[in-house]
């Protein structure tokens, strides 16, 4: 149908029975609201851990530190001054 899955779902037994019951699926519509209420509830618990994944607060550290260099009279001073390093060619396209 067009669609490019991007990313990937954790291999838990929830999002296995997820993926088995889309794989079913045989247009029984009464069956939707079960692989719908599964989805939700599976994500709901991605989202719960989320705050506490030290990937995710890595990412968003990151993010903020971006977007407050940038607002520095020299972002590429104060990005190494944060331990990031900026390459040389990244400085030229200044």
């Amino acid at each position: 149908m067009g669609h490019v899955r991007t990313g990937f779902l954790p291999r838990t037994a929830q999002w296995n029975a997820i993926i088995k019951q889309l794989s079913l699926f045989g247009g029984d519509v009464n069956v939707i609201p079960t692989i719908a209420d599964g989805t939700l509830s599976a994500i709901k618990k991605t989202y719960e851990v989320m705050p506490f994944d030290e990937s995710v607060i890595k990412a968003i550290f990151y993010l903020a530190n971006l977007a407050f260099s940038a607002k520095q009279m020299d972002q590429i001073a104060y990005l190494n001054s944060q331990g990031y390093i900026v390459p040389e060619s990244v400085q030229k396209i200044r």
